[in-house]
């Protein structure tokens, strides 16, 4: 693995090379973005330090159309192609001081998450993200703890996350450096993926349609074995709305490129003292039904990650 990750540097450079020195003149930044740098050069005198020109861009984004979780990537863009006569419509790709290629800033591991959510170069304790080039000439931003398990990825717009259970303080890092965690405007969830696919992703050897077909096929015959047929117990809600279901996995099978799980009630009700008092009338009680379905899908599909998700998984329920 580590010769692989020589050759790699090696062809990074080459990349880097064809892309950034191509001799391209397009301007980098969009139509939107250069107005708003020249209104950060009217108003940058207000603003005295690091954090009230960050305050400033976070509450100027939305007048521009652009995401705030990204505030503080357009200051550190804005910072280091700073023109003094506001001239940003004459940058090109030769001039333009590239944000992926910056010099990771500092910070402690409790800050990391606000350079993970822009995708900035950071170094942590430990904990690190940077941007590379993959064989397939994809840029992707990686968070990698002690220096080589990739535990967070961002590549073709979209956001990765290691399923792999991993030490205690590599865990506590994935919680601090979380970089969807507060970002609302958000439009997709973060893809949970083992350690290998993740790797696979980075180095342009797989890709996600790839990865979605091998947890099809890996679930429907390997999984299958160990859950048709088993028998779960599953509590759900608190309280005096408490209620239990007893269900079996009945069959697994692919359809449609997609995992169908067939699920069987075997019975249901409220939990008093702890226990379910069994109700066979619980499909005419608003909601019920709804309910019990709804935590069954959840109970089954967290339980395994590493091949389900709501976007590659069907239920079908037997009453």
């Amino acid at each position: 693995m580590n010769k692989h990750i020589f050759k790699m540097r090696d062809l990074i450079k080459k990349i880097l090379k064809e892309q950034l020195e191509g001799g391209e003149n397009e301007n980098p930044l969009s139509k939107k973005e250069i107005l708003l740098f020249k209104y950060l050069n009217k108003h940058k005198h207000q603003a005295k330090t690091k954090k009230i020109l960050v305050d400033l861009i976070k509450r100027m984004m939305d007048v521009f159309g652009l995401p705030s979780r990204d505030a503080l990537f357009y200051y550190e863009v804005y910072t280091a192609n700073f023109r003094e006569d506001g001239d940003y419509e004459n940058l090109t790709k030769e001039n333009f001081k590239d944000y992926r290629l910056f010099k990771q800033s500092k910070t402690p591991n409790n800050k990391a998450s606000e350079y993970a959510s822009a995708k900035m170069p950071f170094k942590g304790s430990n904990l690190e993200g940077k941007w590379d080039v993959n064989r397939k000439n994809e840029w992707y931003y990686v968070i990698t703890s002690y220096g080589w398990y990739p535990i967070y990825l961002f590549i073709n717009n979209m956001w990765f996350k290691v399923s792999d259970t991993y030490s205690m303080s590599t865990s506590k890092q994935m919680s601090q450096v979380n970089p969807i965690s507060y970002s609302s405007d958000l439009k997709s969830d973060v893809i949970k993926v083992t350690q290998d696919d993740i790797k696979g992703l980075m180095y342009g050897v797989y890709t996600l349609e790839e990865i979605n077909n091998a947890k099809v096929v890996n679930f429907t015959t390997k999984i299958k074995s160990e859950l048709v047929g088993s028998k779960k117990l599953l509590t759900l809600g608190y309280g005096d709305t408490a209620k239990k279901v007893s269900y079996t996995i009945s069959d697994i099978k692919e359809e449609g490129g997609k995992i169908k799980i067939t699920i069987t009630i075997i019975k249901a009700g409220k939990v008093v003292n702890n226990k379910m008092v069994v109700d066979n009338d619980y499909q005419n009680i608003p909601g019920f039904v709804e309910e019990v379905e709804n935590g069954i899908k959840r109970q089954i599909i967290s339980s395994n990650e590493k091949y389900l998700s709501e976007d590659n998984s069907t239920f079908e329920f037997i009453h």
